[in-house]
């Protein structure tokens, strides 16, 4: 799994001694690397698109991608496994996302060859933060373990997208409830990786970060 986070000038952002004292390392220093054309939208087989980007390790050594891209979010992606490509875009779709980009990754050692696909709830990749699923020739099972615990997706009636998934075919461990602790409704499914999605309820999540802001809950807090 990896983390995007596009920087337009502060590249240097991966460095030993700015990481190391927060726990992490540089695994990959920037970069100059260039991307082939798109399949989805549809490009011109000759197009070439230059991008600087390095890599980093963070303290439980998940791996973030940092590039001198723009998107309108600090966070620009989740990058996911997957074994199936299809499979998870029609998942993701279901969920309400939109495909904004796919594209053959052709690379000079066969086995590392792949298929990437941006999508995201924003009108163009730009727009928001995107997750990027990544199907690596070859792969016929995944180890998620234990470092990925959930996506998260805020909704403002839970029920309604149960529904509407439910339709699709796709089932859910758990069924909408509010969770005693927080007052909050949510319901869970797995995508077909067996990543754990979970749907929260808008107004009671935005409802939950006023409460955890309140003066009252910092007294709380500090006694």
């Amino acid at each position: 799994y990896a983390l995007t986070l596009p920087h337009e000038s502060e590249t240097d952002v991966l460095d030993d001694a700015k990481l190391k004292p927060l726990g992490g390392s540089v695994a990959d220093p920037m970069s100059m690397w260039v991307l082939g054309p798109n399949m989805v939208p549809d490009e011109d087989v000759n197009i070439q698109k230059p991008i600087e980007r390095g890599y980093g390790y963070g303290p439980a050594k998940l791996v973030f991608e940092v590039n001198n891209g723009t998107v309108r979010d600090p966070l620009a992606r989740v990058r996911m496994r997957v074994t199936d490509l299809e499979k998870s875009i029609s998942f993701y779709e279901s969920l309400g996302m939109k495909l904004h980009q796919k594209r053959a990754h052709l690379l000079d050692e066969p086995f590392d060859t792949r298929l990437t696909a941006i999508m995201g709830f924003g009108e163009n990749e730009h727009d928001s933060g995107n997750i990027e699923l990544i199907y690596v020739y070859n792969t016929k099972e995944l180890d998620l373990g234990e470092r990925f615990r959930q996506l998260s997706v805020s909704t403002k009636n839970v029920t309604a997208a149960v529904e509407r998934m439910t339709e699709d075919g796709y089932k859910f461990f758990k069924e909408p409830a509010k969770l005693d602790s927080i007052d909050t409704e949510v319901a869970a499914l797995r995508d077909p990786d067996g990543y754990v999605v979970v749907l929260v309820k808008e107004e009671d999540f935005m409802n939950e970060i006023a409460e955890a802001a309140s003066p009252d809950a910092a007294a709380v807090t500090a006694e």
